[in-house]
């Protein structure tokens, strides 16, 4: 599942089971068929652009409210690194209190890359 984040304008309109009702165009999804669907499957939602957001909320959290039922749940969550850094609270924004908190997150930091960087 891929969200962009830059779409809402807080975490709490971040819907999975909209992002699959507009993939599917023109079948109906509703709550209940979404739940059935969610736990025959496991997930790995991308959520881009989290400095996009505007707010430093835990966009993982909210996610995982909709697909708590299912088999998996795997995110990657894609930021300028700048923004999470100014505050020193970046790793705690993606925690999962009800599955372990600091063990259920792991951070990787990308170096910035650009056309004129062909050699690096």
């Amino acid at each position: 599942v891929y969200l962009e984040l830059a779409r809402y304008k807080s975490v709490q309109e971040v819907r999975v089971q909209q992002y699959l009702q507009d993939a599917m165009a023109d079948q109906e999804l509703t709550t209940e068929a979404f739940k059935r669907f969610v736990r025959t499957k496991s997930f790995m939602v991308v959520l881009d652009g989290y400095d996009e957001l505007g707010t430093r909320n835990n966009v993982i959290e909210q996610v995982y409210k909709e697909l708590h039922d299912c088999n998996g749940f795997k995110a990657i969550i894609t930021c300028r690194s700048d923004y999470l850094k100014s505050d020193g609270s970046s790793e705690r924004l993606f925690w999962l209190p009800v599955v372990g908190g600091r063990d259920s997150f792991q951070a990787t930091w990308m170096c910035p890359m650009r056309l004129s960087d062909q050699g690096r």
